[in-house]
């Protein structure tokens, strides 16, 4: 076979715009991510005042080793909701992948504000554990939601999930230095007359 005579034909890359629900599902994705990075530092801010409130009410002594113990369990509960992510496959299949991603997103934001209304160190543990199951499909349902966008799209809109965690930093390190923002625990505590997990 002779390739004499043929001549290559180069076609020059053509720049397409990503369509309303490409850009709607990066931003879901990337909003979803930044607010779970924000409930993750938050999250660590008050676990050690809120589980010293919270263990005597559960019949459990206060000490330093049996908060680290318990909070140490809250994480590794908070992390078993991750596993269990899988559960959103089946729902972003019957529903759509932005649908079921701001579902997510609604789901462990819920959860997270109802951990400010426990009465004991087992109620966060299962408002926690349904917590992590939101982030974890959030996660999930995040990168599928950024793999819709073209291929070309596809790594600079990852890249710009990515350091969603030092995003939340600077959202609270904000939240904290302007006086008209609330404090979270403040807030928890004047409303509920306990400090928000």
């Amino acid at each position: 076979m002779s390739t004499i005579g043929i001549a290559s034909q180069a076609h020059p890359a053509v720049a397409t715009l990503l369509t309303r629900n490409q850009i709607r599902g990066f931003w879901a994705a990337w909003g979803g991510w930044t607010l779970d990075g924000m409930d993750s530092f938050i999250y660590a801010l008050v676990l050690v005042p809120s589980l010293r409130e919270l263990l005597p009410r559960s019949g459990i002594a206060a000490t330093k080793g049996n908060v680290g113990y318990y909070g140490g369990l809250l994480f590794a509960l908070f992390l078993c909701g991750w596993g269990l992510a899988f559960l959103w496959g089946p729902v972003g299949d019957k529903f759509g992948r932005v649908r079921t991603l701001m579902l997510t997103i609604v789901w462990y934001s819920v959860f997270t504000f109802l951990s400010a209304l426990v009465t004991n160190v087992w109620q966060l543990a299962i408002l926690r554990l349904l917590a992590g199951i939101g982030i974890g499909g959030e996660w999930a349902m995040g990168g599928v939601a950024l793999h819709v966008c073209r291929r070309r799209t596809a790594g600079p809109a990852a890249s710009l999930g990515a350091p969603r965690r030092g995003r939340a930093c600077v959202l609270e390190a904000e939240r904290r230095r302007r006086p008209n923002v609330a404090d979270l625990a403040t807030v928890c505590h004047s409303f509920f007359g306990r400090t928000a997990p």
